[in-house]
């Protein structure tokens, strides 16, 4: 599945790719100097928004 990452924040999107590249939430808040919690909202955000945006086929079962 191909996702539009141009539908996110830049927040979003940085925090998303860099939990795509294996990163923890800790290091995603390191480097983008903000806390732990803070890059967990960014990725949950960037997960809800793609998933909202996924055709229904696509999103399989909630979390």
């Amino acid at each position: 599945m191909e996702k539009d990452l141009s539908t996110l924040t830049e927040r979003q999107k940085t925090a998303y790719l860099l939990r795509e590249q294996g990163l923890t939430l800790k290091q995603i808040g390191e480097k983008m100097g903000v806390s732990k919690n803070a890059a967990w909202e960014h990725v949950h955000a960037a997960g809800k928004r793609l998933r909202a945006l996924a055709p229904e086929e696509q999103r399989g079962e909630p979390l």
